[in-house]
């Protein structure tokens, strides 16, 4: 299969995903796979989560689906957040982004660390507006 035959279905199967999720009362969303009839239903949270995962498809940007009480290593951390590994160590260290000790090791929650990114982006967005 090739890329622009993987983009095209993800568009489509994005479109189609978008009118789903128009309808303002549906808690759950039906999806067909190819060649059976019957219909998978899915919440309405994880038909969200997919249109995430085709938009960036369709965009040609990779994706990871990460568990969000999946612990990561401080290196892990930086790459998610474009920063260095000892500027993640630091962040932890003074208490601005939350992490804890495994043994001699720092952990993260990838939940902190992407609630971490999102309200660091809406900062940098804001210094930017003004």
């Amino acid at each position: 299969m090739t890329s622009s035959h993987v983009e095209r279905l993800a568009q489509q199967a994005l479109k189609d995903l978008d009118v789903a999720l128009s309808r303002p009362h549906a808690s759950n969303v039906d999806i067909v796979v190819d060649g059976s009839h019957q219909p998978i239903r899915i919440p309405r949270s994880v038909a969200s989560a997919l249109r995430e995962v085709l938009a960036n498809s369709v965009e040609g940007r990779p994706v990871e689906v990460v568990a969000v009480r999946k612990e990561l290593t401080t290196q892990q951390a930086a790459d998610l957040l474009h920063v260095s590994r000892p500027h993640v160590v630091k962040l932890i260290d003074t208490g601005v982004l939350v992490g804890h000790k495994v043994g001699a090791h720092r952990r993260l929650y990838a939940d902190d660390v992407f609630a971490f990114k999102r309200e660091r982006d809406a900062a940098q967005r804001t210094t930017t507006d003004e």
